[in-house]
């Protein structure tokens, strides 16, 4: 189970102005900034609900792994400008409680403030909410999504079908995350109201344990592609043809074993996003896939990320980041009974292991965000 203690560690150290230092940067600071609930924690996202300048946090929560156990309330905690916050998740989001897997935020009627969506396991309908300018959320989901029973574990905003809206594209597993199922696309009229258009704009195909899903514009055409990651190994790659996802995994993608998530960015400057899995390499280590430019992808975990920085334990995500203010992006990967691990760019694209540079705490870790919480 994730506890709100772990998860600030990471989130509410200020990355601002960080001078290039060899020594602890994060510091593990939860109490007296974080309420404390006894909650499984899936997912967190980091927003600016209530439009004052600084970042809230938001948690997807509900128990149970393969089997449901016990509907849990989506946590909304608002910062009071120093990363101190407070729970006002009743006044704020009501009583949303479901099988929380993730929370995820975007400007879904154009409006200028951020509504939520979240994803539910367990055969749940999914949620939306939508926001009232002040940080205040009512749940519109009976009206403008569709509202069927499915299990996810992951849901992304991207705009499509480039009309300037946001669409929604939810993983969709069996009676839970790990069975099989059609992944969902929900299409914006522009006012946030959704269709679902699965049919005609996704490959008609079951996949196994679905766990995440992330948008980026793989080939540099300026559109947004889509990569999921799959527990059962077989992730998905899909190229977008004007609003329409083809699925180009074969030949593009190298295989994997035991993907919880995945994250893009540019390691070595080149200009275009490269992958790293967490759990997805061989014996459950991380993985890094190489970009050639146009969406095809190789494996370079060996001269990437060598077995030395990369040891074989039950990781489950990870976020590209800029820990030392030096221009090249690092990794940080949060795992399950052991503490957090920092992978420090050396400026040629490859990563080594950065021993002392977040508070060594073992808990069990399933989400990792980096934001500048304190200003």
């Amino acid at each position: 189970m994730k506890l709100f203690p772990f998860l600030i560690l990471v989130v509410v150290a200020s990355i601002s102005n960080m001078p290039k230092i060899h020594a602890q940067q994060f510091v593990e600071s939860s109490t007296g900034r974080l309420p404390i609930f006894n909650e499984y924690s899936s997912q967190v996202a980091i927003a600016d609900v209530d439009g004052d300048g600084d970042l809230d946090l938001c948690f997807a929560n509900g128990r149970g792994f393969s089997s449901a156990s016990l509907q849990e309330r989506v946590r909304l905690l608002i910062n009071d400008g120093s990363a101190t916050f407070s729970d006002e998740s009743q006044a704020r989001l009501g009583n949303l409680l479901g099988y929380g897997r993730d929370v995820e935020f975007g400007d879904i009627d154009g409006d200028g403030d951020l509504d939520l969506a979240v994803a539910n396991d367990f055969l749940s309908t999914q949620k939306l909410l939508v926001n009232n300018g002040s940080g205040f959320f009512t749940d519109e989901s009976a009206t403008r999504i569709p509202q069927f029973a499915m299990s996810s574990a992951h849901c992304s905003f991207g705009d499509v079908d480039d009309d300037g809206d946001l669409d929604l594209w939810f993983t969709r597993g069996g009676s839970s995350r790990f069975g099989s199922g059609q992944a969902q696309l929900w299409i914006n009229d522009g006012a946030g109201f959704y269709t679902n258009e699965t049919a005609s704009r996704l490959p008609a195909q079951l996949v196994s344990e679905p766990m995440d899903c992330i948008f980026g514009d793989l080939d540099g055409d300026l559109d947004l592609d889509m990569l999921e990651g799959h527990r059962a190994g077989n992730s998905k790659l899909y190229r977008n043809d004007g609003g329409i996802f083809v699925d180009i995994t074969a030949g593009n993608l190298p295989g994997d074993s035991n993907t919880y998530s995945y994250d893009l960015g540019d390691l070595d400057g080149d200009g275009d996003l490269h992958v790293f899995g967490a759990n997805s390499g061989v014996g459950s280590r991380e993985a890094v896939f190489q970009n050639n430019g146009a969406g095809s992808f190789t494996n370079v975990t060996s001269t990437v990320l060598p077995n030395s920085s990369n040891p074989n334990v039950d990781d489950n995500d990870s976020k590209f980041f800029d820990s030392d203010n030096d221009g090249d992006l690092d990794v940080v990967i949060c795992r399950i009974g052991g503490p957090e691990r920092l992978l420090r760019n050396n400026g040629n694209g490859t990563l080594s292991l950065f021993n002392g540079a977040l508070s060594s705490v073992s808990d069990s870790s399933l989400d990792i965000e980096v934001a500048d919480l304190d200003g």
